[in-house]
């Protein structure tokens, strides 16, 4: 959102659309222009907000910038974003800020392609996923299964969104250690299509 787009008493939207200017700034509505902050931990709360957002940007037809700053959190909550970005009519423009660590960052390069911005202090961490069970011998191998098919999720999404090798990826980002990489690395390995100011359209 660009205080420069105010015309008179209105205000243009992402797809050109005049609404009505608020009087003070404590009465904009984000939702009306776009804009979405995912400043919290990944987890069902806040992707079921997320998810409620979309459906009314996908309602309206207003594309969506969302900024991220996120800690990481669960993967199922995170993929359920993942999930409704990628099926979304319209365009979701990710804006990395703070930091996206990560599931944060595996919703960060989900974004719309050309149209995914890192601010220059932005820190970037990735690493393998945390997970533990109990139970029955049977439930274990299970579980087992499960987190082995939930590697070759990550991994496939990464191939998706980055132009990474597939060696790359299990090196890197999946490897024994928290990977942290600086803007320019993300330009560098497509994770990233520009090092901007956040507020950029």
């Amino acid at each position: 959102f660009n205080i420069s787009l105010y015309k008179n008493k209105k205000i243009l939207n992402m797809k050109n659309k005049l609404i009505e200017k608020p009087t003070l700034i404590s009465d904009l509505n984000l939702d009306n222009i776009g804009q979405y902050l995912l400043f919290d931990e990944i987890c069902q709360n806040s992707a079921k907000q997320f998810c409620t957002y979309l459906l009314k940007a996908n309602t309206l037809n207003i594309d969506v910038n969302m900024f991220i700053n996120s800690p990481g959190g669960s993967c199922t909550a995170g993929f359920a974003i993942v999930d409704f970005m990628e099926a979304s009519r319209v365009k979701v423009n990710t804006r990395a800020i703070g930091q996206i660590c990560s599931m944060g960052f595996i919703i960060f390069i989900a974004g719309e392609k050309g149209k995914r911005l890192m601010s220059p202090n932005t820190t970037i961490m990735s690493h393998n996923f945390t997970g533990g069970s109990w139970g029955k011998a049977h439930e274990l191998f299970a579980r087992n299964d499960h987190f082995k098919e939930l590697n070759e999720r990550c991994i496939a999404h990464y191939l998706k969104h980055t132009t990474c090798t597939k060696k790359q990826i299990k090196e890197m980002f999946l490897g024994t250690t928290d990977l942290y990489l600086t803007p320019k690395e993300c330009l560098k390995y497509g994770i990233c299509d520009k090092i901007a100011d956040p507020w950029e359209v």
